[in-house]
């Protein structure tokens, strides 16, 4: 990764359909990372397509101008773009198969616009205009000349093909259809230097990523070898560790200090010192705790709500331990959890729901903002401008990788799991 950001021009699927968070996603943090290098992102060079397509994207792409590196964030999978080709489309999309297609009708308008400019004074010269037609249509369609024909013949059968294929690709007309191969002229005449496509699973397959690459025009694709996922504002939960005696006990009353936190106790009705709970809540941020006399049928666990998570797909940030007695002849135990936790989901194909919990600040429900900037600042853009609140988040889904069942932006696994062609 290069010490300075490259600037580039951002397109973003945002239909409901497609990937309607990842435009907050990049508001938030106006950064992408690449084998190539980090780009940099801004809101005015960026196109948040909600009548999504191929060609909505083209127009993106020439807006960006010559020699520009573009991110286009799309779902996909390992043979094309799923974005329609024409805006409105359902099931005509930007694969490889199509791609070839709309190739195909390039290099056939061109020879068609090659054959119509030959001379036809002589009878041999109008004869090699008829040989030329002949090859072309029957490469359009195998066995579809037979017999003599006019020039005027040939053209009109030309016509009904592009119209066949531009039905087949969802294309309101014919005109459209050479509209939208003139736009790919045009964007492969501007030599785009990179194309860094945020799909899932599109970069998996060497041939169509050097297809993709080709048809666009660019000097350089990237694409992830795995999903991608886009979380929009995901709120922020206090959790704390609670020590909860199965019986009542009589032990420090609350407010009494322990090593770098506090005992909070919650009474119940009865003599003084007897208690139904003890939540221990970190102050300094390095929350290693000694409590004394504490029964050996003690349970150390999180709030509720990171309890309900133990079967989703959660990973823990900022290890720490308690320490804590269980009787004179029982020993010390220890016991460790993680002051922030994120959970990502996958609750459906291309849908996914998020939690974020966080450490308390001593009282038990304020926050530690502190830990999530740190968070934020670690894995997901180190030079973020966030300070608190609800946050996005974006990244690669790899639920078979032991213990990263995803990676987020600024982890060194990100760019690797990111092909490249060529």
């Amino acid at each position: 990764m290069t010490d300075v950001a490259t600037p580039g021009f951002l397109i973003i699927d945002a239909r409901k359909d497609g990937l309607p968070d990842a435009p907050v996603y990049y508001r938030t943090f106006p950064a992408e990372q690449s084998p190539l290098g980090e780009i940099s992102l801004s809101q005015a060079k960026t196109l948040a397509m909600t009548n999504s397509s191929l060609d909505v994207a083209l127009d993106g792409m020439l807006t960006a101008g010559a020699r520009a590196v573009v991110v286009l964030v799309c779902h996909a999978y390992s043979d094309g773009l799923l974005l329609p080709i024409a805006s409105g489309g359902k099931t005509a999309l930007a694969v490889k198969d199509n791609m070839a297609l709309i190739d195909k009708v390039i290099k056939a308008q061109a020879e068609v616009a090659a054959i119509t400019a030959l001379p036809t004074t002589t009878s041999q010269r109008q004869q090699a205009v008829i040989d030329r037609w002949t090859k072309l249509l029957n490469d359009l369609q195998p066995g579809s000349v037979q017999g003599q024909f006019t020039t005027k013949e040939a053209q009109a059968f030309f016509d009904n093909w592009l119209d066949m294929v531009a039905r087949n690709m969802e294309i309101r007309s014919r005109a459209d259809l050479q509209k939208l191969t003139a736009k790919v002229l045009k964007v492969r005449a501007l030599k785009l230097s990179r194309l860094e496509l945020r799909a899932c699973n599109i970069g998996k397959k060497s041939d169509t990523m050097d297809a993709v690459r080709k048809f666009f025009g660019a000097d350089f694709l990237t694409a992830p070898t795995v999903s991608t996922f886009y979380m929009g504002l995901l709120p922020v939960s206090t959790m704390a560790v609670r020590v909860s005696p199965r019986r009542n006990r009589n032990i420090a009353g609350s407010g009494s200090v322990v090593r770098g936190g506090t005992i909070a106790a919650s009474r119940t009705p009865g003599p003084v010192g007897s208690v139904q709970g003890i939540e221990v809540v970190a102050n300094d941020g390095e929350p290693t705790l000694v409590l004394a006399n504490i029964p050996s049928n003690v349970d150390i666990v999180s709030d509720q709500k990171l309890e309900a998570q133990t079967d989703h797909t959660t990973r823990g940030f900022f290890k720490r331990s308690f320490m804590y007695f269980v009787g004179p002849f029982m020993g010390v135990h220890i016991s460790t959890f993680h002051m922030f936790a994120l959970t990502i989901d996958e609750t459906a194909a291309f849908e996914y729901r998020g939690f974020v919990s966080v450490f308390s600040t001593g009282d038990g429900v304020t926050p530690d903002w502190s830990k999530v900037r740190e968070f934020v600042q670690g894995w997901i853009l180190p030079a973020a401008a966030y300070h608190h609140g609800p946050f996005p988040v974006a990244g690669l889904w790899t639920p078979d990788v032991q213990d990263v069942p995803f990676v987020l932006p600024y982890e060194t696994m990100y760019v690797g799991l990111i092909a490249q062609s060529p």
